[in-house]
């Protein structure tokens, strides 16, 4: 049987954060009206994390490399941060042009950046989002036509072939919000998995794409979700066309506010140690 390609995870770059990193199960929504027939949502926490997690994150491993299979939490520059909150401050509250400060919300963001991360084009900047009021699902996003949730689900922003798919962009996103955020992720890639769906006999024709995801998990039920928590000023890099994936928020949270840009972020320690070994 073919074995899945692996999300590699990198919570923090200068101090190691497994603490931000937990697994879950999945289980279906079937019954709650808002979502989407056949979503597939996080359950409950799993008993043996301790167990069960060194199974699934790769810590330090070349896989995690590759920004096409790697997932990476870290903590913004403090004045990038403040910066970025005034920016969506002047949209909310005084009407300001969402593109104009979206703009120079992203310039913020470059110049906040951990060393570690290096960010090339093309670039997208969706902007700030913000969800006021208790989330009152255990994710976050919505169909296009904003009438349901979707629960975890595949990117398709640049309509990559499935063999491609780790080459296509990932995107980083910052909590600007006053509490914790969520980022949930299956820790197998979307490549491998439509490879195995493919080699099972599965419909070559099968869209969208994030339906191939969810077939495979009502198929191999024990696989987790892994959920990475997502600090006030921090954020994430992940390979959201790569990955089956949603956001979400702690039940407490009063308030959701984010920053988010697609574009081609890497590790630059990465790069020079991959040019190092690259031959003469």
């Amino acid at each position: 049987m073919m074995v899945p390609e692996s999300i590699a995870f990198r919570p923090g770059f200068r101090s190691d954060r497994p603490d931000l990193l937990s697994l879950f199960d999945i289980v279906g929504a079937a019954g709650d009206p808002r979502y989407l027939a056949g979503a597939l949502v996080p359950g409950e926490p799993l008993k043996d994390q301790l167990a069960a997690l060194p199974q699934i994150l790769r810590h330090g491993e070349r896989e995690g490399r590759d920004l096409g299979i790697t997932v990476s939490l870290f903590e913004l520059e403090t004045r990038a941060v403040a910066v970025l909150r005034d920016r969506a401050g002047r949209i909310i509250l005084d009407g300001d042009s969402a593109k104009t400060q979206s703009d120079a919300g992203f310039s913020a963001l470059l110049e906040g950046l951990p060393t570690e991360v290096r960010a090339s084009p093309p670039f997208s900047i969706i902007g700030f989002t913000s969800n006021p009021g208790r989330p009152s699902s255990r994710t976050a996003t919505r169909s296009s036509d904003r009438s349901h949730y979707i629960g975890l689900h595949i990117d398709d922003w640049d309509n990559t072939t499935p063999e491609h798919r780790h080459t296509a962009r990932n995107r980083i996103c910052v909590n600007l919000g006053r509490t914790e955020r969520y980022l949930y992720v299956v820790a197998q890639s979307f490549r491998s998995l439509h490879e195995r769906h493919i080699a099972t006999g599965g419909d070559r024709s099968l869209r969208p794409y994030s339906e191939v995801g969810r077939t495979y998990l009502r198929q191999n039920p024990e696989v987790p979700v892994v959920r990475c928590e997502i600090p006030p000023g921090w954020a994430y890099i992940a390979p959201t066309e790569n990955c089956l994936h949603d956001g979400g928020r702690p039940s407490h949270s009063p308030y959701d506010l984010i920053f988010t840009v697609r574009g081609a972020f890497s590790h630059v320690n990465d790069q020079i140690e991959d040019e190092a070994e690259a031959p003469i």
